[in-house]
């Protein structure tokens, strides 16, 4: 699901739209249906700040885990899993420093609970 940016509450402005569509697509994870979200626009529009909000507002048994890539001309691979381990430690980094597969990476990131939701935002994608 691709959104846009558009408009929010409080301090936000113009962002409700935005929230709502995040919300459902959180909700809809939640039921099962996994999701990939990608919020585009221009640098300062509020990408992080939108993404700040929803993550704020979950429910105390969500987990978040923020990363972000490099703003270099080669940036270290795997750059945001990497701060993410980084900040959380547990057996993603043992797998990041030991190049695990791919799925063994996503299962760490995903958590131990399968009952527990789990948010990765991942800023700069590009």
């Amino acid at each position: 699901m691709a959104v846009a940016t558009g408009v929010l509450t409080d301090d936000l402005l113009e962002r409700d739209e935005v929230l709502a569509q995040l919300r459902t697509a959180y909700d809809e994870a939640r039921a099962g249906s996994g999701r990939l979200v990608f919020v585009g626009g221009e640098a300062g529009v509020g990408k992080t700040s939108v993404a700040q909000r929803l993550c704020d507002d979950l429910p105390a048994t969500s987990s978040t885990l923020w990363g972000a890539c490099d703003p270099l001309a080669t940036p270290r691979p795997l750059g945001p899993l990497h701060d993410i381990a980084a900040a959380n430690g547990g057996p993603l980094v043992l797998l990041l420093e030991n190049s695990a597969p791919a799925q063994e990476v996503a299962a760490a990131l995903a958590g131990s609970d399968p009952g527990a939701p789990v948010v990765v935002v991942l800023e700069d994608v590009h």
